[in-house]
């Protein structure tokens, strides 16, 4: 069978989705985007679909790179989710068809370092704010369980690992594929489900996503804001691996003068004792009483949310 988009966009639409439908109206059926503009608008005008998935690795295997993926791939995931509902629109699809990232990791084959390190899971949560800025509800980290590799073991990319992967949580001793790591207890949470556990404390239920506007010369200063009921949450990230910053963080037209806050942070202070083979989790703390203006410590290489309520 040819691989083309107009055999795939008739396979959808006179085979699978009323197929489908007949089984169970309610079911969701959709179609898989982003191999390309011709690809794309084909399918997006001659398909019959209810949503459409997107899948993002940001790199290919053997050029890692921890700036890149850092700085640069969380933008270009932004561009990408961009430019497909551009293409929605042109193709005439109404705006309340969903945008799903069915997989999402920073290198598409042969796992090494980086994946186990800090930087992947800053990168997992930066990618994913991204996806929630641009209206995406539904992500997938690829993978859960699994995946385990020694691709790239560069002395360039950060960490302290021989091994790789895309599991997000350990599969155990030893981990499958990869005889030479560690023991690891089964289901114990890598650094992407670290990133995951604190981004918990922003993507609530209900929450909406909310403009913020960053100054003052934080160039490693990188930051989201999101309305919770009464309240607010503010997710910001530190892309110093070295030095600490201190932003001053102010919540425009609030409609109260102080809040009871706590913090939730994960970072390369945490990741660090995995040197040890301690995989050390996100660190909560009260802070009491702040006010709609007020300054945060975050530490080198972390991502911290701060919630007001």
């Amino acid at each position: 069978m040819p691989h083309d988009p107009a055999t795939y966009a008739s396979a959808v639409s006179t085979g699978y989705y009323p197929m489908m439908k007949s089984k169970d109206p309610s079911i969701q059926v959709g179609v898989v985007v982003g191999g390309g503009t011709a690809w794309d608008t084909y399918v997006l005008a001659h398909s019959k679909f209810d949503f459409v998935e997107d899948h993002f690795y940001a790199q290919g295997p053997g050029n890692e790179n921890d700036s890149y993926l850092l700085n640069q791939a969380p933008a270009a995931l932004g561009a990408q989710l961009a430019g497909i509902r551009s293409e929605m629109n042109a193709a005439g699809v109404p705006a309340n068809v969903p945008i799903y990232l069915g997989e999402l990791n920073s290198v598409y084959s042969d796992p090494g370092k980086q994946t186990m390190s800090i930087v992947n899971g800053l990168f997992a949560g930066l990618a994913l704010a991204e996806a929630m800025k641009n209206g995406v509800t539904r992500a997938t980290w690829w993978l859960g369980f699994g995946g385990c590799g020694i691709g790239n073991q560069s002395p360039s990319l950060y960490g302290w690992q021989n091994f790789g992967g895309y599991m997000s949580y350990s599969d155990g001793t030893p981990e499958d594929g990869c005889p030479n790591a560690p023991p690891i207890s089964r289901g114990t949470p890598l650094p992407p489900a670290r990133a995951m556990q604190v981004l918990a404390k922003f993507a609530v239920s209900g929450a909406t996503m909310h403009k913020v506007i960053t100054s003052g010369g934080q160039g490693s200063l990188v930051a989201y804001g999101a309305r919770q009921g009464a309240g607010y949450a503010v997710l910001l990230f530190n892309l110093d691996k070295n030095g600490a910053i201190v932003p001053t963080v102010t919540i425009a037209n609030a409609q109260r003068t102080s809040f009871n806050a706590s913090k939730t942070v994960y970072g390369k202070n945490q990741y660090d004792d995995s040197k040890n083979n301690v995989w050390t989790g996100p660190v909560t703390k009260n802070l009491g009483t702040l006010k709609s203006t007020f300054t945060i410590n975050l530490p080198p290489w972390s991502m911290t949310v701060i919630t007001l309520q």
